[in-house]
């Protein structure tokens, strides 16, 4: 009786400690790397064009809706409308920006507050130059 309580107990917390996309995030990395080894800090490159940058908060919907919550001084951003969904690990977004729709897929992982994104480019996709996109979120 004591091992089914405590198979019970443990499986019923599991959940609790379980994390997902849901909520709001701010992106504190995104690293483009090549097949020969040499990498781009695109987040560097991107809150050097644009400071504002560094304060987008990224919101992940239950309902599979994924925004960007825009501030001051980035009002010239492109309005991005995606939709999402995850299986597991598996993560896909397919995002709108004026008529251009891309659908990408994602490897997902947690650790503590952060949230990685890796997306592994197809030869024709990355023009047999790069190899993967790599995109860290932290939870606010």
């Amino acid at each position: 009786m004591k091992k089914i309580f405590l198979i019970c107990l443990i499986c019923g917390s599991i959940p609790a400690f379980s994390q997902n996309i849901l909520g709001t995030w701010k992106r504190i990395s995104s690293v483009l790397e090549y097949v020969d080894g040499k990498t781009d800090d695109l987040q560097k490159n991107l809150s050097a064009a644009f400071p504002c940058s560094v304060d987008i908060k990224y919101v992940f919907e239950s309902g599979g809706k994924h925004y960007m919550i825009l501030p001051k001084g980035c009002e010239s951003f492109p309005k991005i409308e995606a939709n999402w969904t995850q299986t597991g690990n598996k993560f896909f977004i397919s995002q709108k920006v004026g008529k251009t729709v891309t659908d990408t897929n994602y490897e997902i992982s947690f650790s503590g507050k952060t949230m990685t994104m890796t997306h592994t480019y197809t030869p024709a996709e990355g023009q047999n130059k790069t190899k993967r996109l790599i995109i860290k979120y932290e939870k606010l």
